[in-house]
């Protein structure tokens, strides 16, 4: 199924618009989950020419466990006919470093209430510089959270370095950081494994010790759940 007529030929304003706004990118793609458009920016990110892109997909041009997330969450868009908004995310390099992203993905309905498309825009997530212009109360706990994850962390202490109650602390977080502490540590954690690996020949259970975790299978776990792909399977594509 491709673009309804009334669609094709126009000129799709939310690209030129994103083309103006540094680091954003911009895609959509049809219910096929074809790109039919993306901006400029993105096509520079791919290194590739706008050509090259349109008409082709995810699993065409990103690794499989990364193209399979951005499928999931595709599928469930057309399923739902629901957005998904801020999903705060970590999307790795080729080098196998991994930043911070925060992706809004759109449906696009029909006249009949049908999804004829997928809209969505990513963009470089600066946690620290998001929370420090909109709270200041959540400088101390984020500071040392990042300084602190590799070892034991508690909200209860987070929320006193903050000099917030518990439930208030984790309110302001979730609407600053768009994640729940727990959740933040967590990709803390995983985004330095995700250096280890791709930079060193650690063995997984002292990169684990070293990231934060409990032990191996806690690492693994946990990795995998955020990444969509074991430790093993990323050294060995990352690896530099």
């Amino acid at each position: 199924m491709h673009l309804p007529n009334q669609l094709l030929g126009c000129q799709d304003t939310a690209k030129i618009l994103c083309d103006t706004m540094p680091r954003f990118l911009y895609f959509m793609k049809n219910r096929e989950l074809k790109f039919v458009s993306i901006n400029q920016h993105l096509a520079d990110k791919m290194e590739l020419p706008e050509e090259a892109i349109i008409g082709k997909n995810d699993h065409d041009f990103f690794p499989k466990s990364m193209a399979d997330a951005f499928l999931k969450d595709d599928l469930q868009i057309i399923e739902t006919k629901q957005a998904i908004l801020n999903k705060v995310e970590l999307v790795p390099s080729s080098k196998g470093q991994a930043d911070w992203a925060l992706t809004n993905k759109v449906p696009m309905l029909d006249q009949q209430g049908e999804v004829i498309a997928i809209v969505g825009i990513t963009r470089p997530f600066s946690s620290s510089d998001t929370a420090l212009h909109s709270s200041k109360d959540l400088h101390a706990a984020i500071s040392h959270m990042k300084s602190h994850f590799m070892g034991k962390l508690t909200v209860p202490e987070l929320a006193k370095l903050s000099s917030l109650s518990v439930s208030a602390f984790e309110r302001k977080f979730k609407k600053v950081l768009h994640s729940t502490p727990t959740q933040y540590l967590r990709i803390l954690r995983v985004k330095h494994a995700c250096h280890l690996l791709s930079n060193s020949s650690v063995e997984l259970i002292l990169i684990a010790e070293q990231a934060g975790f409990y032990d191996q299978s806690h690492f693994c776990r946990e990795f995998t759940k955020v990444m969509n792909i074991s430790p093993l399977q990323y050294r060995k594509q990352y690896r530099i």
